[in-house]
């Protein structure tokens, strides 16, 4: 592919302008300030135009804008190029960046568009028949000097400029660029169980709480569902004591209407025996009745008295003056002192043995022995006389003992008698008393009586009849009473209006009823406790309605459908873990060999550059596969990292890097080469190898450089002829 013209109809100071282009070599040459700039960001919008894809604007088209966007006019912002296909098709984009619109058709053939072939991120991009997109080509093929001043202070953007690059060079060596894409990919886009923030352990914490909010909402949908049943169950409830309230209230003016007939007819029976409609007079004679009844119970219960049996208690007197006086005759005797007959016939004989002692001539020598007999019977006779006079003193204690217990047994005696006389005086007074009230009663009664216990018989015939007198005329004051309560200070005709209207509230209020329910009514509890029990039913229901309006049940099966995305996307992120893991391991096993590879076909394409650029200076190179840095062999064989060489040399080797993947990058189509001011630093014989390398470089592909250097103005003149290369002065 290459570009035959760019079409600027409005972009930065250009208006319709046309910059015309040769399949081969080209140079634009131009002072400061000429528009090389701008025709080269023409030239790479007219070809990739600007991504219109979601999410906010980059930095780089933003920059674009600003630097290209025409700042006068009425507001277009238009470009366009003319490429041509390897397969011959010639095809025109252009690009409306104001209005954010673009074509891509067929030059040849009339209303034929390719866009479908070459959509990328929102709009058409014609790098993708060279199998890149806008970001890569711009990466690689269209090569500005600020970008490759940026990557010698940023190595990190070349390994990825190249990685995206090589990935698509061949297929053998996209290994590298997959291996780091996946790592990249599950780093950022999967994450592990330490990086809290990744997808894979929010997505594993998201089906947690997908899972408890699915729980919440059960328990919230349950709580929902019987806050539902308890309002059906209340409004049942409360329905059903309304239908027993109508029920009872029916049975009630059944009952009532029934009564009522029942009043009305025996209103009217009560009512026939007074004709005249006057009460009947009774006449009793309460107090009377009570005085005979409490006389005849007073009679009744006071016994004929009984004389006590025994001695009086003048007798009983006389015995105790004797007593106390045979008493006091004892106290008054002293104790005897006569000996007794033993005592005495001892003495004589203990005396008699003494004598004959002291009379005996031989014992008279001992007269001694003759005075202890004699002793002897003087303390006999002392004893004898003593204890007669102890016998004497216990004889007498005993008789006043005798006397005193008599005494007191007759006191005792005495006392009984005294009480039990009083007792039978008072019986006597007490039932003559009765007699005597029961002779008045009879007297009041009409029945003269000579002695109480003919009044007796005379009241209790009385009180036995009087029942029967006034029952008759009390029988009548009740029918009367009975009358006065049914009629309720009514008429009888009203009573029976009254009958007939309970009627006909009963039949109306039964009519409402089924027959199965009047059935049962007698089951039903009373009316007032019913009436209770509705209107708590009620003021429950009303609660229970509020409280189901105000709550708002969680979604169910929202929940159910988060919980089961959630669980599918945690399945799927686990699963593209694990996927990735397994492919990485693959990956690695043959990732030697892909930058084996990268380096082997970077380094075969930049080495026969390298010496003719570098006039002879570097003739060997060698990539790292892993930090893609560049590094160059000298003439001495000392290898030196393209980085630390001089700015121009550095310039001049990674331009020979972007030369070596424009041929390598495209897959279909041969890629062009745009470069804006890369000549620059060169010195005048690398400017005339550089220049010859483009040249050579352009026999297959194009190449478009852009230069206010006048040796390279120079050169083109002598060497670019038409048609096949082309020299532009602006």
């Amino acid at each position: 592919m290459y570009i035959e013209s760019v079409n600027a109809h409005a972009f930065g100071k250009f208006s319709d302008e046309r910059l015309e282009l040769a399949p081969g070599m080209n140079i634009v040459h131009g002072p400061n300030e000429a528009g090389k700039s701008t025709w080269h960001a023409a030239l790479y919008l007219g070809l990739c135009g600007m991504r219109q894809g979601k999410g906010a604007r980059r930095k780089d088209d933003q920059e674009l804008e600003e630097r290209h966007k025409p700042w006068d006019g009425d507001g277009a912002w238009d470009i366009g190029v003319t490429i041509r296909l390897d397969d011959g098709r010639k095809v025109e984009l252009r690009h409306n960046l104001a209005a954010k619109t673009a074509t891509v058709e067929d030059a040849d053939i009339a209303e034929r568009s390719y866009e479908g072939e070459v959509l990328f991120d929102g709009s058409p991009d014609g790098s993708r028949w060279l199998g890149l997109n806008r970001e890569s080509f711009l990466q690689t093929a269209c090569v500005r000097q600020a970008q490759l001043l940026a990557v010698l202070d940023n190595a990190d953007a070349l390994q990825t400029e190249l990685q995206a690059a090589v990935a698509k060079a061949e297929a053998d060596v996209t290994a590298a660029r997959a291996l780091d894409a996946l790592e990249n990919y599950r780093r950022e886009r999967i994450g592990s169980t330490r990086a809290p923030t990744k997808p894979l352990e929010t997505s594993r914490k998201a089906a947690e709480k997908a899972k408890a909010r699915l729980e919440e909402a059960h328990a919230d949908n349950e709580r929902h569902q019987e806050q539902t049943r308890r309002v059906e169950t209340l409004a049942e409830e409360a329905k059903r004591y309304s239908r027993q309230i109508l029920v009872a209230k029916a049975e009630g003016a059944r009952k009532t209407a029934l009564e009522v007939a029942e009043r009305l007819r025996k209103a009217r029976t009560l009512a026939a025996e007074f004709p005249d409609g006057a009460p009947p007079s009774v006449q009793t004679d309460t107090a009377l009745l009570g005085d005979v009844a409490q006389a005849l119970a007073s009679w009744d219960n006071t016994p004929p008295p009984r004389k006590p049996a025994g001695e009086p208690v003048d007798a009983l007197k006389q015995r105790r003056s004797a007593l106390q006086a045979e008493l006091d005759a004892v106290d008054s005797a002293k104790p005897t002192m006569r000996p007794g007959p033993l005592g005495v016939v001892v003495a004589a004989v203990l005396f008699a043995i003494g004598g004959a002692i002291l009379l005996h001539p031989v014992m008279a020598a001992h007269a001694a022995l003759g005075a202890i007999p004699a002793a002897l019977g003087m303390v006999s006779l002392w004893w004898t006389v003593f204890h007669s006079r102890q016998e004497s003193r216990r004889h007498l204690a005993d008789q006043q003992a005798d006397l005193t217990e008599q005494l007191r047994s007759l006191e005792g005696e005495l006392e009984q008698r005294r009480v039990e006389e009083a007792e039978h005086e008072r019986i006597y007074y007490r039932r003559k008393a009765a007699g005597e009230g029961l002779q008045a009663l009879a007297a009041k009664v009409g029945h003269v009586a000579s002695t109480p216990e003919e009044a007796q018989l005379a009241l209790a015939d009385w009180q036995r009849e009087y029942p029967t007198r006034i029952n008759a005329a009390e029988a009548a004051g009740k029918r009367w009473g009975e009358l006065q309560g049914l009629l309720a200070g009514k008429s009888v005709q009203a009573l029976q209006g009254e009958s007939e209207l309970r009627e006909g509230e009963a039949a109306s209020l039964s009519a409402q009823c089924a027959a199965e329910e009047l059935a049962m009514a007698e089951q039903l509890p009373p009316l007032a406790e019913l009436g209770t029990c509705e209107e708590r039913a009620k003021e429950a229901l009303a609660q229970a309605r509020g409280a189901l309006r105000t709550h708002r049940p969680l979604d169910l099966a929202g929940a159910q459908d988060d919980l089961a995305a959630a669980e599918a996307r945690a399945t799927a992120i686990r699963r593209s873990d694990e996927t990735i893991a397994k492919t990485i391991e693959f990956l690695r096993d043959a990732q030697d060999k892909v930058h084996r590879d990268v380096a082997r076909a970077l380094r075969a394409t930049m080495r026969p550059w390298l010496a003719e650029i570098t006039a002879g200076r570097y003739a060997d190179c060698r990539v790292d596969p892993e930090s893609l840095q560049v590094e160059v062999c000298d003439v001495d064989g000392l290898w030196r990292k393209a980085g630390l060489l001089s700015h121009g040399t550095s310039e001049q080797i990674y331009l020979i890097v972007r030369l070596a993947l424009a041929r390598h990058l495209a897959n279909a189509e041969a890629c062009p080469l745009v470069l804006d001011d890369v000549v620059s630093a060169c010195d005048g014989v690398r400017t005339q190898a550089i220049l010859e390398a483009l040249l050579r470089f352009g026999e297959k592909t194009q190449v478009i450089l852009f230069t206010h250097d006048d040796a390279a103005a120079q050169w083109a003149q002598q060497r670019l002829a038409a048609p096949e290369h082309r020299f532009t002065e602006l």
